[in-house]
């Protein structure tokens, strides 16, 4: 088994020490890198709400480039051949084209991943901690994420290459998991940990762009209590502004340590709510004094209603001027929209700016399986083209918000790995004039997945970021193999990656043999 206390006592000890180290450094530039980048290049009109809209003059650049195959006349939506494996991956060392190539036909075969943690666990006890270190760095961990030690590096080369870099601690917890007592101390560690994290994502942001962060909930509260609240709301029909204390008013009290008392919790998850409460609030102060967006992840289905319930509570305290949290909308879900309009009708009866990220989702076979065990109704798309239409049309709703409204108010990051939606939702940002670099629509993929996706994106001019595990290896190669499990599907559908990735590697190779 891993060693897990000692490896994570120490990657904290030397994080500690180095982010000490760079306080001094990046505390002067917290102030200075909020923002979106300038569009003084840009041509400009202004559509109807009197926003400031992006005509494409820098579109010369795109199709010199060879991305932009469409759209350099601005008289047609821009449309990015995401094809071009020479232009895209130029800022790929081959040895890195390598790696990904080999991770990913790794990633494709169901035994290598259904047994990924199994395989690793073996690996750490017959190679040893030194050689399974260095041969997880090349391979899956260099993949997938960063260390405290590597991050800089890992940042910096996804900076120039014009993407942003989002960093996501990996603690979780999941309903059942931790069935014994509450263990707070293990909570409050995650807080450290976040908080680390949130100091080091201040400083390998790229510069004037929005600065993004994640947070998993379930890193400072028991999940089956997560569990127990969505259970109460479901008797309320998911009503979140009643006058039951579990309300958005009252859980925002409680961010403040004023809590209402719930009846249906006992005293020992009342207490352990507003612990979790406090701790989430502290990561989010943390987090605006950095001048960091956060984004809240949803995860699974029996938890995802109240964790809505805390994310609009956070969202009440600290949006009512500009999209400071987002929530997160998981589209391979049947009610996806319905939740979000939810969201956002709870956002205007409240009086606080909405701010989204949208998913597809991970947990399809585990939603589906745990309904069939439970004999609840299957939560899930039917199919894999139902859910590519959720994902489109609540895409398509949320630009639409973002054009009605000031920039201020709605902002949006697209987070998939699909081109065909990438492509919708360019043709749809302008036709409704959204700039693609001004920060209220942006757009983002996963570390180690859809490279050709990220890096066209950000070398044809959108905000483009990659979302980063962060953290000791232990820690990260355990969610790691989960998220294998989770993304099975999407693993087989890299096809077009892996053929990319095989022709530059071809193409390189035979320019050095000429």
């Amino acid at each position: 088994m891993f060693q897990a206390r000692m490896i994570r006592a120490r990657a904290v000890r030397h994080a500690r020490r180095f982010f000490h180290h760079q306080k001094d450094t990046f505390a002067c530039e917290r102030r200075c890198r909020h923002g979106c980048l300038p569009v003084s290049t840009l041509a400009q009109r202004h559509n109807s709400s009197g926003r400031t809209v992006n005509a494409f003059a820098e579109d010369d650049l795109l199709h010199k480039k060879g991305l932009l195959v469409q759209g350099a006349d601005g008289k047609s939506p821009p449309v990015i051949d995401f094809s071009k494996a020479e232009i895209i991956f130029k800022q790929k060392a081959t040895l890195e084209l390598g790696r990904s190539f080999v991770v990913l036909q790794m990633c494709s075969f169901n035994f290598l991943v259904d047994n990924s943690f199994k395989l690793m666990t073996l690996g750490l006890r017959v190679m040893g901690e030194t050689l399974f270190t260095a041969l997880m760095r090349a391979s899956f961990y260099g993949q997938f994420a960063a260390s405290p030690q590597s991050v800089r590096q890992v940042a910096n080369k996804f900076n120039a290459a014009d993407i942003a870099p989002m960093l996501a601690t990996t603690a979780e917890e999941k309903v059942g998991d931790s069935p014994d007592a509450i263990n707070e101390e293990k909570y409050e560690r995650n807080v450290e940990t976040m908080l680390l994290c949130l100091d080091m994502q201040t400083e390998v942001a790229r510069p004037n762009q929005p600065i993004l962060s994640q947070l998993r909930i379930t890193s400072y509260i028991k999940a089956d209590l997560l569990a127990r609240l969505s259970d109460i709301l479901a008797t309320m029909d998911n009503n979140f502004l009643t006058d039951n204390p579990v309300c958005v008013a009252n859980l925002m009290n409680g961010l403040d340590g004023d809590l209402m008392d719930i009846p249906e919790l006992t005293d020992m998850e009342l207490t352990h709510l507003k612990h979790a409460l406090k701790r989430i609030d502290t990561v989010v102060q943390r987090a605006i004094q950095n001048g960091i967006k956060t984004l809240v992840d949803a995860e699974y289905v029996s938890v995802n209603q109240a964790m809505s319930l805390i994310t609009l509570a956070i969202m009440k305290k600290y949006n009512s001027k500009e999209p400071l949290v987002w929530n997160t909308y998981q589209c391979y879900l049947k009610d996806a929209l319905v939740n979000l309009k939810r969201g956002v009708a709870v956002a205007d009866a409240e009086g606080f700016q909405f701010g989204v990220k949208v998913v597809r989702g991970a947990y399809m076979a585990q939603e589906r399986e745990t309904a069939r065990l439970e004999g609840l109704p299957d939560p899930v798309n039917d199919t894999y083209e139902d859910t590519n239409n959720m994902y489109d049309t609540v895409v398509a709703h949320l630009l639409d918000l973002v054009h009605q409204r000031s920039s201020n108010s709605v902002n949006l990051i697209i987070a998939t790995h699909n081109i065909e939606s990438v492509s919708k939702a360019m043709k749809r940002m302008w036709e409704l004039g959204l700039p693609p670099r001004e920060g209220s629509v942006v757009f983002g993929q996963l570390m180690g997945m859809c490279d050709h996706v990220s890096y066209g994106l950000g070398q044809a001019g959108y905000l483009t970021y990659k979302s980063i595990p962060f953290g000791c290896m232990e820690d990260v190669l355990a969610n790691m193999s989960r998220r294998a499990q989770e993304n099975k599907t999407v693993f087989h559908r890299l096809k077009q990656e892996k053929k990319m990735l095989r022709q530059e590697i071809s193409r390189r190779t035979l320019s050095i043999s000429q």
